[in-house]
C-alpha cells in the first residue's frame, strides 16, 4: 500500500468519527435543562467538561485530517 493511500485512509477515518462522535454525544450526555433542574447539585461542571472534551474531540479530528491531507505530496 503506498503512501498516499495510507494518508487518505488515515484523513477519511478521522473525518467518519466526527458523526460517531456527536451522536455518542447527544445520546450519552443529557441536555442541560435536565442537568439544571437537579435539586442534588454539583453536575454542571462535569457537564460542562464532558461537552468541552467533546468539542475538543472534534477540532482534533478535523486537525489530523488537515495534517493528513497536508502531508500527502510530501516525499
Amino acid at each position: 500500500m503506498s503512501r498516499k493511500n495510507i494518508v487518505a485512509i488515515v484523513a477519511l477515518v478521522s473525518l467518519a468519527m466526527l458523526p460517531a462522535l456527536w451522536i455518542f454525544a447527544r445520546i450519552a450526555v443529557p441536555p442541560l435543562s435536565e442537568i439544571a433542574a437537579e435539586t442534588s447539585g454539583g453536575r454542571i461542571g462535569p457537564w460542562y467538561f464532558t461537552w468541552a472534551l467533546i468539542w475538543l474531540a472534534g477540532i482534533s479530528a478535523v486537525l489530523v485530517a488537515w495534517l493528513a491531507y497536508a502531508s500527502r505530496d510530501v516525499a
